[in-house]
């Protein structure tokens, strides 16, 4: 399979792969097998890891200065 860049899409390719001390060709092989592997894992997504996702979500969430709930805000029309 061959894949066409722009030149200016190759010489950013070229950047980030030099940063990343991987040559361009592999660099952009391991860039597509890894959003391959992303999609897979999307559609074979089980309501498990979708709840754990959900469960690290509201981990990551700061609580409210106030102690709000979102409840709260929507019981007092606050946004």
């Amino acid at each position: 399979m061959e894949v066409h860049f722009t030149p200016e899409q190759e010489e950013q390719i070229a950047h980030v792969a030099k940063h990343a001390g991987k040559r361009p060709e592999l660099f952009v092989k391991l860039a597509v097998l890894g959003l391959l592997q992303l999609e897979s894992a999307s559609q074979n997504a089980s309501s498990g890891s979708v709840l754990a996702k959900m469960r690290a979500l509201r981990a990551s969430l700061r609580p409210d200065a106030e102690g709000w709930t979102t409840h709260d805000y929507v019981r007092e029309g606050r946004r």
